[in-house]
């Protein structure tokens, strides 16, 4: 496997005040599509754990 950078397609700062069931909607725009996406969480606002129970991708 080769070493490849992650392009980074969209950036979220802040995010706080999330309720269980809760869905938020993010919207970007990228004209390349992949083969893989990643979600990187580098701060969860002092919790313990960090939850992503679905996630929707649509062209």
């Amino acid at each position: 496997m080769t070493n490849q950078a992650w392009g980074i397609l969209d950036t979220w700062e802040n995010e706080s005040n999330w309720v269980s069931g809760e869905k938020r909607e993010y919207v970007f725009v990228y004209t390349t599509h992949y083969k893989k996406y990643r979600i990187n969480v580098t701060a969860n606002n002092g919790g313990i754990y960090v939850s992503i129970d679905e996630l929707e991708m649509m062209s």
